[in-house]
């Protein structure tokens, strides 16, 4: 039995917080709506009334901005909904932790099989859960301890490399605080809860004396710190480890008794908390809430306190603190004001060098304030306080002492913890803990913090094991994939539901928060495609529900039912609720069956998958809150429902019966409190609950009893089981996934049966085989192979049904197939045989984002995306566009999308694109084109064979051979990688005798042609000059950057020493990362006649490294100096950029454009344009972008959008935005062929046409010819027109569909206007002597004419005995015409 290690109850886990954070603005709102302060009100608040409060709040704001704090608390929503009281409120801390003793005392073990196991360590990288804090044992620097929020205290023996946890039997807790006795490392202290979201609560320190194997938890605290406390910073006297100091969300508290008993020493809210380094009774104190932060200061261990605030001399936001001991007396204070309201940048960061008597501004503008109430942090290195490191969602880093920060990745978004250990920077942030040492090496130690909180699970279907395949969604770290024993992360954001394809394998479905976006990988999540949120889809779940069926179709569940058409990437609606949903099952028995659970708690049923729906079940007096359909074949289905007094139940009924009335059964009514999630074993009467309080299971009239043996006291989100493997795999919220053995149910083993009715079904993909059989319990062999080879192909199969992939078929060719039950290692009969032969007639998609580069005389290298195709791609084709002709210029060998052509001709412009060809030979629609003319024909080839030769030891001589071909070279130039040009001449040998001795050379040379296009450089030679060379001067000394404000950046140098004159000097300077800015040469370059000058155009708040070489009278040059530095400053400046203009759109796609406007103009140099977009009502930010374009992606075909652009200076100074833009996006497709055309209402002059409404369809045409003239009437915005005046007796016609992409016509019709009741007047049908039209002798001598269908002249003559002679027409349908004054004749000839 598991034991709870606990000495008292005055300790609260990881469940909830009362009252989400006060500081987020719609809590600042609720507060003064219901005129009281949330955390100090006795009186109750209800969810609802705390949803109702955040809805108003964002009912005019953008959620979809990265760091407006719309998803932190919707996923608290999310947490709390399943812990609600009765009467709507929030439990407490007090309330949830007796409960959680309750449950594990109320249900106990009576010896049941669960041996749980973790999955393991997740990644090699941050990616697991957020870290709140981490600290070094002081006395061995090998020990790291860092806490989560949900997944407690962890501790490493190896820096980090491997990890343990320490309060795994405790309810799993929150943990934001360490502290470690000096004397004895087995003392540890920590300080409970989330203090920046609340995922848990806590109520005060506990405390180990033996290293974690028990805690302390009977600490007395006086106030007590009450229901809804969270705990923060913690630190320890360092001189006498019986004192500490606690910052909690309820005040600072103090022990001098290690700990037994803490008594309040500041009230509030506190923030942040440090000791001054030299003096540890000199307390500095962050406390407050939202924008009135305060600092306070105590000099005699926290007896009194000084309110230091008007030290600063502004109001305080969120604010943080630290101190160093390399400077003892400054006190560093980073504020979260807002110093851009279009953007929400801000941070200013202060620095005190007398304890906090007065601050001076260093820098401002650095971070984001979305969400400064969520992650705001600061650290100044104990060893070097110029390196000074600031985090929010992003972070920096500072070298000059804050001055200027450098962008830096701390491997995770969402910076909630910095402090510096030695040197090193510790960071904990949404996805784990790193560390960046002094010389800026980053390490992830995030590997084995087994701390993910995971959302939803899903498990394979497939033979063998199913559970060796299981994925996941997990709060701020995306979707995970378990695979061979190792986790890796697929796609990014929040992951939520999600589900692992059984039919074809490597198919992946995972959601992110809100179902904003389905991903969708077809390779185990090596890549993905995605499909959008429908827009009309608002207010939806944070889980969004979905299930797939047995084909592997996806249907995800907002207000409305949908399947995902992943080929169109888009969804198809089916059925709409008008209210959200929390589940939908597809039953595995039957895809037509679908059953729904809605927002308010009814269950719904379809029988045709998903076009309609009917009411199930609908509890009176109460709700349906979770529901489970059976996965073996006893169709029945269970729901737990709750009533207004607070009772749960569970029942069964037949999931066959159109209702839930008949066959309504009671399971239990003595379910375990606060379930997540209910589980059916197959083929058995056991049921499982996950619960907030852990995992419980019930087996037929037996009660329900705690399955957790070896499983850490946590909540279970989910459960997913395997009876083939007899395993149960656990989703758990704070420590990730688990499995445990499960016992036997009244079947586990495998009946062996022959498969029958075996089916094959030919679809794009493949050849689908599906039969009768227990998917659940057996695996299958599928055999196959072409009519009379010799060799079958086997593949195995979990489900009963095995899709045949057409990359392993051949079109035209016939196959067959049988297929055996397998209960390894044994198998049944073979099923009879089926026969398919599988075609393809479907082309590629088309290749896309075709680019050329490394454009040669006769060469280009191109690259493109990869099409799809179902039957897999041969080759690509690349043509170029010459006027209306097409030539084939190339072909790839393979499927290569990276190729080089070289059948090109020098000095010629080309229009490429390319075309995909299948395995099948069918082609795609060509890319989009590339346009690029061959370098100049005059261009020489490349230098070749060069060599150094008598190299004298102060002179050498460069030889090589002259490029091969016929093209004149005007002169060669030769270079060196260091000092740039070094020589011309216009033989095809130099002799340098200007450059120093002992420095090594990197030596190539170029060639010039007449029209000065240059060569490839020749091969590369290196060298070094070894003797004395008198006439070279010695390098410049002493560099000293004497200015390094913007723009006039001032450099001075020593002369060099010796008797040599110096004409002059070059400097050469390099940009680090920046070196997109130096055009190809990586380097800037400056000559100066003295020993100063004054540079003009570096970027501020860059750094440049540089050296200095002297160069004497006859051209001599010096070895270069030693490399310096500059960091170059600004000046503050409040002057905005100017407005971005002339914006405008280019490349218009279905999905994608390209914005593009004029550079702004600013004093101190634009930093980053921000863009703004506004659909359907609603403006965001979309990106911000160095250079004046972007590339908008992932937009709905044919919708209106509205474009804004900002500038912002590196001072932080914003434009005003751009007048807006509109631009529609092109459709997604061609616009459908029309078809179905019909006339009606004839009369002798008019008529109306209709015919059925295309896809894709901006407006139509329609198009007439009476044999004259051709007319065209439109655009026509319905599909119906009426022809009026008609003066011929019968007419052509057409209808055009039409989008921006192009028109479709269709074919022509006929309508004759005088007899309207005999369209069809001849059929001739038998020998050829019968094949003649007779008409009236009144057409005697008549010319008449036969046409097509299309219009076209066949045969023309004269009316001869009353006779048209039609024996030389082939079979087919004819329109003849005969020309007569007095009537005109119209008829329809069929001959067959």
């Amino acid at each position: 039995m598991k034991k709870l290690l606990y000495i008292s109850l005055l300790f609260i886990s990881n469940y909830i917080l009362a009252q989400h954070n006060p500081d987020a603005p719609w809590m600042k709102n609720l507060n003064n709506q219901e005129g009281r302060s949330l955390q100090r009100s006795a009186n109750k608040i209800t969810l609802s009334e705390i949803s109702a409060a955040f809805n108003d709040y964002w009912k005019d704001k953008d959620h979809t901005v990265k760091g407006s704090g719309y998803k932190p608390f919707k996923r608290w929503e999310y947490n709390v909904k399943s812990m609600l009281l009765p009467d709507g409120t929030i439990p407490s801390a007090k309330y949830l932790f007796d409960t959680n003793v309750q449950e594990h005392e109320k249900f106990t073990t009576t010896g049941n099989i669960s041996d749980w196991s973790s999955t393991g360590p997740m990644t090699e990288r941050t990616g697991q859960g957020r870290i709140n804090v981490a600290i070094v044992d002081p006395n061995n620097p090998n020990v790291y301890y860092v806490g989560a929020p949900a997944g407690g205290l962890w501790k490493s023996v190896d820096k980090g490399t491997t990890w343990q946890p320490l309060t795994d039997k405790l309810p799993a807790i929150g943990v934001s605080g360490i502290a470690i006795d000096p004397n004895d490392s087995n003392i540890i202290y920590i300080s409970t809860g989330d203090d920046d979201n609340a995922d848990s609560y806590g109520l005060g320190v506990f405390k180990t004396t033996d290293g974690g194997r028990t805690w302390i938890t009977n600490a007395t605290y006086t106030p007590d710190i009450g229901d809804y406390g969270r705990g923060g910073e913690l630190y320890m006297h360092p001189n006498n480890s019986n004192i500490l100091w606690n910052a909690t969300s309820r005040g600072l508290y103090k022990t001098t008794d290690a700990g037994k008993s803490w008594s309040l020493i500041l009230e509030g809210w506190i923030r942040d908390l440090k000791l001054k380094p030299n003096n540890p009774d000199v307390l500095y104190v962050i406390e407050g809430y939202s924008s009135n932060n305060k600092l306070h200061k105590s000099t005699d261990g926290g007896r009194t306190f000084i309110d230091k605030t008007s030290s600063i001399g502004v109001n305080l936001n969120r604010s943080v603190i630290d101190v160093t001991p390399v400077a003892p007396e400054n006190l560093y204070i980073l504020v979260a004001t807002e110093t851009n309201s279009i953007n929400r940048k801000g941070g200013v960061l202060y620095k005190s060098e007398n304890s906090g008597d007065s601050f001076i501004e260093l820098s401002r503008g650095e971070l984001s304030v979305k969400q400064d109430w969520y992650d705001w942090s600061l650290a100044v290195s104990d060893t070097n306080p110029q390196n000074i490191a600031i985090g929010a969602i992003w972070g920096k880093i500072s070298k000059d002492g804050g001055r200027t920060f450098m962008s830096v990745s701390y491997g995770h978004a969402d910076v909630h913890f910095l402090r510096y250990n030695k040197g090193v920077l510790f960071c904990g942030n949404d996805g784990g803990f790193i560390t960046i040492d002094e010389r800026d090496t980053f390490k992830d130690h995030s590997k084995g913090l087994n701390i993910g909180q995971y959302y939803k699970i899903n498990i394979a279907d497939f033979s063998s094991s199913d559970t060796n395949r299981v994925i996941g969604g997990t709060q701020d770290n995306g979707g995970q994939f378990f695979q061979n024993n190792a986790w890796k992360h697929w796609h990014h954001s929040d992951g939520m539901d999600c589900a692992i394809g059984s039919l074809n394998e490597g198919v992946l479905y995972g959601l992110k928060q809100h179902g904003e976006t389905l991903f969708i990988s077809n390779d185990f999540g090596q890549s993905y495609s995605v499909i959008e949120k429908p827009n009309e889809e608002t207010n939806t779940e944070w889980v969004v529900a979905s299930d797939i069926n047995s084909k592997d179709e996806m249907y995800v569940a907002y207000k409305s039912l949908y399947k995902a058409d992943v080929e169109n990437n888009a969804f198809i609606k089916l059925h709409s609720f008008g209210v959200n949903i929390k589940r939908v099952i597809v039953s595995d028995n039957d895809d037509n069956v679908i059953f729904v659970l809605s927002n308010e708690g009814k269950i719904y049923k379809s029988v045709d998958a998903g076009k309609t729906f009917s009411p199930y079940y609908t509890k009176r007096e109460g709700s349906v809150l979770k529901i489970e359909l059976s996965q073996d074949n006893s169709n029945k289905i269970w729901f737990v429902t709750g009533n207004y007094s607070g009772q749960v139940e569970l029942y069964a009924a037949s999931s066959t019966e159109q209702t839930a009335d008949n066959t309504l059964t009671l399971v239990s009514n003595d379910l375990p409190n606060q379930i997540n999630v209910i589980k059916h074993q197959p083929y058995s009467n056991i049921f499982y609950a996950g619960t907030v309080y852990g995992l419980f299971y019930k087996n037929g009239n037996n009660r329900w009893e705690r399955y957790d043996n070896g499983l850490p006291n946590v909540p279970i989100r989910d459960i997913e089981i395997s009876v083939e493997d007899k395993t149960i795999v656990a989703g758990t919220y704070g420590r990730g996934v688990w499995k445990s053995p499960i016992p036997d149910g009244n079947r586990v083993s495998c009946a062996l049966s022959v498969p029958n009715r075996l089916n094959a079904t030919m679809v794009s993909e493949g050849a689908l085989l599906n039969w009768e059989g227990e998917q659940k319990l057996e695996d299958y062999e599928v055999a196959y192979r072409k009519v009379n080879d010799r060799e079958w192909i086997t593949k195995p199969i979990g489900v009963n049904k095995a899709l045949l992939s057409n990359k392993n078929l051949q079109a035209g060719v016939e196959y067959e197939a049988k297929v055996r039950s397998a209960c390894s290692p044994s198998f049944s009969e073979y099923s009879e045989i089926v026969k398919f032969t599988w075609l393809d007639s479907e082309p590629p998609t088309a290749p896309y984002f075709l680019s050329a580069f490394n454009i040669k005389k006769r060469s280009a290298t191109l690259s493109w995306g990869d099409s799809r195709d179902n039957s897999g791609i041969s080759h690509y084709e690349i043509y170029n566009q010459v006027g209306n002709d097409a030539v084939l210029l190339d072909r790839t060998r393979g499927i290569e999308s990276f190729y080089t052509t070289e059948v090109l001709q020098p000095s010629t412009e080309y229009t490429i694109y390319v075309v995909a060809v299948d395995s099948s030979g069918n082609k795609s629609e060509p890319s989009e084109t590339n346009n690029f003319t061959t370098l100049s024909k005059f261009m020489p080839d490349a230098p070749e064979n060069l060599v150094a030769i008598n190299n004298t030891g102060t002179q050498v001589t460069l030889k090589w051979d002259a490029p091969r071909g016929t093209e004149e070279v005007k002169i060669y130039e030769v270079y060196d990688y260091q000092y740039g040009l070094i020589g011309t001449t216009t033989d095809t040998q130099i002799l340098l005798d200007k450059l120093p001795s002992n420095f090594y050379f990197y030596a190539y040379v170029v060639a010039i042609g007449i029209d000065d296009t240059k060569s490839d450089p020749s091969n590369e030679i290196g060298f070094v000059l070894e003797g004395v060379n008198d006439r070279q001067p010695s390098p410049p000394f002493d560099i000293v950057v004497a200015n390094d404000v913007h723009p006039n950046v001032v450099l001075q140098w020593k002369e060099p020493r010796g008797n040599v004159t110096i004409s002059n000097y070059k400097i050469s300077l390099s940009g680090g990362y920046y070196l997109e800015d130096f055009g190809g040469g990586n380097k800037k370059e400056y000559t100066s006649r003295t020993t100063e000058i004054t540079i003009t155009d570096l970027v501020p708040g860059r750094v440049y490294w540089g050296s200095i070489i002297a160069v004497s009278e006859d051209g001599t040059m010096s070895v270069p100096s030693q490399n310096f530095e500059i960091a170059v400053r600004v000046e503050r400046d409040k002057t905005p950029p100017s407005v971005p203009e002339n914006l405008k759109a280019l490349n218009v796609e279905s999905s994608s454009l390209e914005l593009t406007w004029d550079r702004s103009i600013d004093n101190v140099g634009v930093s980053y344009y921000e863009v703004f977009q506004k659909v359907n009502g609603r403006i965001r930010s979309i990106g911000q972008v160095g250079e004046a374009t972007i590339k908008v992606e992932r937009l709905e075909p044919f919708t209106q959008y509205t474009y804004q652009v900002s500038a912002t200076d590196f001072e932080g100074n914003t434009s005003e935005l751009s007048r807006p833009f509109t631009v529609w996006t092109k459709h997604k497709q061609f616009p459908e062929r029309p078809q179905g055309l019909v006339a009606s209402n004839i009369t002798r002059n008019s008529f109306e046409v209709g015919w059925r409404k295309t896809r894709n369809t901006d407006r139509y045409y329609v198009s007439s010819y009476d044999g004259v003239t051709v007319r065209e009437f439109g655009p026509l915005r319905e599909n119906t027109f009426r022809f009026e005046n008609i003066t011929t007796p019968y007419l052509f016609w057409q209808v055009i569909s039409e989008n921006d992409l192009g028109r479709m016509h269709s074919a022509w019709e006929l309508t004759s206007l005088d007899r309207p009741e005999s369209m069809i007047n001849v059929v001739l049908n038998g020998e050829e002597s019968q094949q003649a039209v007779i008409v009236s002798s009144a057409y005697e001598n008549a010319t008449y004419n036969l046409f097509t269908l299309n219009g076209i002249i066949v045969k023309r003559g004269a009316v001869k005995d009353g006779i048209v002679n039609v024996t030389s027409l082939k079979k087919g349908v004819y329109i003849l015409k005969i020309a007569n004054d007095l009537k005109p004749f119209t008829k329809k000839v069929i001959i067959e």
